[in-house]
């Protein structure tokens, strides 16, 4: 896992994985009591992997 993120009633999960991971992840949460409406995933995009290559430093 990557991060985890709170904002107002969302829980915003970081991890690198595919579908199958999301789901366990998702059942684990649900099984320990987390409900949830809905679950998505979003893919990383160009500005995300920059950040993780350079972890925000400028040269």
């Amino acid at each position: 896992m990557q991060g985890v993120a709170i904002a107002g009633r969302t829980l915003k999960v970081r991890f690198n994985g595919d579908e199958a991971l999301a789901a366990r992840l998702l059942t684990e949460l649900v099984g320990r009591g987390s409900r949830s409406a809905a679950s998505r995933a979003v893919a990383a995009d160009l500005e995300d992997a920059f950040l993780k290559v350079t972890q925000g430093r400028l040269q």
